[in-house]
């Protein structure tokens, strides 16, 4: 068995980038509950849709379908950072507020952190 080749920062870097994935969720954990539960809503639905059907005496009852409950693949981190500098430069190019409402909170700023007291 032959010893790994040592790594320099900027390869095992670039690796770390294309090797991790981050759980872009507010709580990372909470599939493991709210996967079932969605998925049994979607079961219950379908299963109401087809009583209310038979009670009212269509026979159409083989075409009713389960909505489907996607699963989503964790953001790679390359990817996350390609998007969060494209909506970066999307808001430069096309900003949000007019020109002269930036520059004059820009001179406001200016003023009061040069000389530390509010106006």
């Amino acid at each position: 068995m032959s010893p790994r080749r040592v790594r320099t920062p900027p390869e095992r870097k670039q690796l770390s980038l294309q090797r991790d994935t981050i759980d872009v969720g507010e709580y990372p954990k909470a599939f493991r509950r709210k996967h079932p539960i969605a998925k049994a809503r979607a079961e219950r639905a379908a299963r109401h849709e087809v009583r209310r059907r038979l009670k009212q005496g269509r026979e159409d009852i083989e075409q009713v379908r389960r909505e489907q409950v996607r699963k989503w693949q964790p953001v790679r981190l390359i990817d996350l950072i390609q998007a969060k500098a494209d909506r970066r430069a999307a808001v430069q190019d096309t900003p949000r507020k007019p020109s002269e409402t930036r520059e004059r909170r820009r001179q406001r700023r200016g003023r009061r952190h040069r000389s530390g007291t509010p106006e």
